[in-house]
């Protein structure tokens, strides 16, 4: 998967509907209101634009089918405020601004297949409606903290608004698509990860954030951090960790974690993958791939384990972010 181009992209109705019950991994909250979505947003005042907005990109007609569908629905203030800070001051404003297409991926990003209460909804990643050129879903990630949170800022200001054909949750702001630095982000189990990446050299936060790149990262969780702390001599915590390796060294050690393509786990083989990081020989550090029932990462330092590829494929604007058991080394 070579992502050529991370805009993202609408699900075409015809796909969705079609698809809509074959799908029994979604939450399934029965209920017994007469109102489909598009009626039950329709008649709360609360959300007359995300109404107007629905109509004009045609996403009226699939909130009306009995396909089951979860909304986070940002209100009137949510999308002013949106309007506003591109610097329009109406919704005809926005549209012609960003273009139809660009506000119909908007919406989509809001949209999830399946009926999820707040109930059934956990903390983790959730695939939306929005694609990339590939058409592959975009993903959000949900923290069901003391208050549902989306991509580690939106919040729910009001769940479980009940339709026949699906739930609406009410949010404080519209919700953007997130890079894979932004996946990485706003997960607490990677936060290792993430601190190392900004503690690096060569501002790699930006490089990894930057939407006219495509990436494949490879990131360990928190405990495989806590594991390779344990492993190196003298040292207590990451902290301890990255002044043993200084943070020239830190670099290459993240940018091992990455590739320039987006590959998914299923398009993984057997074989050595070609990596961000330089070998100092006027090539690139690789790793080797070791697909059996489960798929390892092996680098190339002897003294470290094996890394377990744990969940793959989270889609993000530039490339895909898998997660992985243990810390890589170039070397």
């Amino acid at each position: 998967m070579k992502f050529p181009f991370f805009r993202v992209l609408l699900i075409s109705l015809s796909l969705v509907l079609a698809s809509c019950s074959d799908d029994d991994d979604s939450g399934s909250n029965n209920n017994n209101q007469s109102q489909s979505l598009n009626a039950t947003l329709s008649a709360d005042s609360r959300f007359s634009i995300l109404v107007d907005g629905l109509k004009r990109t045609g996403l009226e007609s699939m909130l009306e089918s009995n396909g089951n569908f979860t909304i986070f629905a940002p209100t009137d203030a949510a999308f002013t405020a949106w309007i506003t800070d591109q610097g329009y001051s109406d919704l005809d404003g926005l549209i012609q601004g960003i273009g139809m297409e660009a506000f119909k991926e908007a919406l989509a990003y809001h949209l999830l297949k399946g009926d999820y209460t707040s109930v059934q909804l956990q903390s983790g990643y959730y695939s939306t409606l929005a694609i990339n050129a590939e058409k592959d879903s975009l993903h959000l990630y949900l923290d069901k903290g003391a208050q549902l949170k989306l991509n580690g800022a939106v919040q729910v200001q009001e769940a479980n608004i009940d339709a026949n054909n699906g739930t609406i949750h009410a949010i404080s702001s519209v919700n953007f698509p997130m890079t894979v630095y932004g996946l990485i982000e706003v997960n607490p189990a990677y936060s290792s990860f993430e601190a190392a990446i900004g503690l690096a050299d060569g501002n790699l936060k930006t490089v990894l954030a930057n939407e006219s790149q495509t990436y494949s990262l490879f990131a360990p969780s928190n405990a495989a951090f806590d594991s390779l702390v344990n492993q190196t001599p003298n040292v207590t915590n990451l902290f301890e960790l990255v002044a043993s390796l200084g943070t020239d060294k830190l670099a290459d050690v993240i940018l091992y974690h990455g590739t320039n393509t987006g590959i998914l786990s299923s398009e993984l083989q057997t074989g050595n993958i070609t990596t961000l990081a330089d070998n100092g020989l006027g090539g690139k550090f690789q790793f080797f791939v070791n697909i059996g029932t489960k798929i390892k990462l092996i680098d190339n330092n002897s003294a470290t384990e094996d890394a377990v590829l744990v969940q793959g494929d989270l889609i993000g604007t530039n490339g895909v972010v898998h997660f992985i058991d243990a810390v890589l080394l170039p070397e």
